[in-house]
């Protein structure tokens, strides 16, 4: 859930700082007593702002998703193993084949089977209610 937003956190502080009670504050703006008394230690200390949310980190930087992206426009039918294996020398940061797959997904980048790549067992198989 994202924080309340820097107006309105400022709003509760002058509200508060005006005399209006601060249970009547909470009301007023639809937070709790408890986040009323947070954003008033808050105030004092000169910092209102929403912190970020801790997180995991990405694996690639913005530089290393470009790398990849001109990787899958250069080798459009290269492997998820075989991108993973050009962006570890790339960019030194090694990842999984599935870590990869995540990023063409963030990327919008689907994958497609090339139109010469061989039929397998179950394509060979006829269509359904032909006799065979």
């Amino acid at each position: 859930m994202a924080g309340y937003s820097l107006d309105l956190r400022k709003r509760v502080v002058e509200a508060c700082e005006q005399g209006q009670n601060k249970s009547e504050v909470a009301r007023r703006f639809g937070v709790s007593r408890w986040t009323v008394d947070r954003y008033l230690k808050l105030a004092e200390a000169g910092n209102l702002a929403p912190t970020p949310h801790p997180g995991p980190k990405p694996w690639l930087d913005e530089a290393g998703r470009e790398v990849l992206g001109q990787q899958v426009r250069k080798h459009k039918d290269w492997s998820l193993e075989q991108h993973a294996e050009a962006l570890a020398e790339a960019t030194g940061v090694a990842l999984k084949k599935s870590a990869i797959d995540k990023y063409f997904r963030k990327l919008g980048i689907t994958r497609k089977k090339r139109a010469s790549t061989q039929a397998n067992e179950t394509m060979k198989l006829e269509a359904p209610g032909s006799k065979t």
